[in-house]
């Protein structure tokens, strides 16, 4: 019940608010693999957003064609579905398998 409010999903669901809350919290503290899948979400869904930043470098490696991480991150689920060979000819800093391990 996704963009619902505590009130309308208790009311919905017939379910105390309170009770709400305390779902909420829980799903709060989970580890983020389980936090997507409790949202009925996987590490492959496209981003809603079609904006990229890169302000902040997120490599702490700096050499010449080093890519930055977040390209890899957002353009992966767009072209790869999980279990899909990924190849990186030049594979120089391991940022690509790094997301890869990461999904």
């Amino acid at each position: 019940m996704a963009c619902y409010t505590q009130e309308e999903i208790a009311e919905t669901e017939g379910i105390h608010q309170t009770a709400i809350g305390d779902i909420l919290r829980e799903m709060a503290e989970l580890p983020e693999p389980l936090k997507l899948l409790a949202n009925h979400q996987t590490e492959f869904d496209q981003p809603l957003y079609n904006i990229w930043k890169f302000k902040n470098k997120s490599n702490t490696v700096s050499h010449f064609g080093n890519s930055e991480v977040t390209i890899v991150d957002n353009l992966l689920p767009k072209y790869a579905k999980p279990f899909d060979i990924v190849v990186d000819p030049f594979a120089g800093s391991g940022s690509t398998i790094d997301v890869c391990k990461k999904r």
